[in-house]
């Protein structure tokens, strides 16, 4: 039987409390190699669990480069602490292109890891 996957890509990241974390995604169209534009409205969000009606934090979207195909997110230090002690908190990363539905690109669990320097 054949399945096809519809839903967002796993990535689960371990973070260090009190580092501050960024990640780059680039985006290629398979057919050409050539970037894919990554318009629309990115956000990424991390909940505990992953029902919860408030997000702990929003990544922030660096959005300078889409028209390349990248899309750059990031967390600070304190919001990387902030996930000390949180055994089920979990994150994705959504696009929403004007009059289209959205997409979860990536969706995965969060933790962080204590300091010792702090």
């Amino acid at each position: 039987m054949t399945t096809i996957q519809v839903g967002p890509k796993p990535l689960d990241l371990k973070l260090y409390a009190g580092d501050g974390f960024a990640l780059s995604f680039g985006f290629v169209e398979k057919e050409t190699g050539n970037p894919w534009p990554a318009d629309g409205e990115w956000v990424a969000e991390v909940r505990a669990p992953s029902t919860a009606t408030d997000p702990l934090f929003a990544f922030a979207v660096d959005l300078s480069h889409a028209i390349d195909g990248v899309v750059n997110v990031s967390v600070s230090g304190d919001q990387a602490r902030s996930l000390l002690g949180k055994k089920n908190a979990e994150w994705d990363l959504q696009q929403t292109v004007p009059g289209s539905e959205p997409r979860t690109w990536y969706r995965g669990k969060i933790s962080a890891t204590q300091d010792v320097t702090q």
